[in-house]
């Protein structure tokens, strides 16, 4: 897995940076959402990192990716949707709790 950062922008409303990346791989290996934030997390140490999507490029070995950086957890829980806490593994469901 060969991950590239495109771009970046800075949002000071939301005390947010968004990070553009795609990431290469090659045939028969499987991108997981938190084997790229690992490896975003290396590049951004000091803050708090969630990546929002992460989509596969038609015909490619390729997959097409934004990540959000805070500048500490509590900004992010408050701003972020549940269902992104939730992918990114920072929250779980209440319902899952009850199965176990």
């Amino acid at each position: 897995m060969k991950l590239e950062i495109l771009g970046e922008s800075i949002n000071e409303f939301f005390d947010r940076k968004t990070v553009n990346f795609y990431v290469d791989f090659e045939k028969g290996e499987k991108v997981k959402l938190l084997d790229v934030k690992k490896e975003l997390s290396g590049r951004y140490q000091d803050a708090f990192l969630v990546v929002n999507t992460l989509k596969n490029v038609f015909g490619q070995r390729r997959m097409n990716g934004t990540a959000q950086i805070y500048s500490n957890e509590k900004t992010a829980r408050a701003v972020l949707p549940r269902y992104v806490l939730k992918k990114n593994g920072l929250i779980e469901d209440v319902k899952e709790k009850e199965k176990k």
